[in-house]
């Protein structure tokens, strides 16, 4: 268990910097909301990390969700970018 899981109390693994933890999460799972970054890891900013992910070349949607309490952005990384 290393220092960042630690910190958060969690038994899942987290990769070097937070970018690297949601690009991992979005190649095994496909999508992510920040509802799901911040409870599994912590990380609040998840939109700063989706776009600096679409900088480095990652061909990654938006997906406007509605819900009783309003929208929230819904992340889906292409296909194409699977691993």
């Amino acid at each position: 268990m290393n220092i960042i899981q630690k910190a958060f109390n969690r038994d899942t693994p987290v990769y070097e910097t937070q970018k690297e933890t949601v690009l991992e999460y979005m190649k095994k799972h496909r999508e992510m909301t920040s509802i799901q970054a911040i409870k599994k890891y912590g990380i609040t900013r998840l939109a700063a990390h989706i776009n600096r992910l679409r900088n480095d070349g990652y061909k990654i949607d938006t997906v406007r969700v509605q819900n009783a309490k309003g929208q929230h952005a819904l992340y889906r990384l292409n296909g194409n970018n699977l691993v």
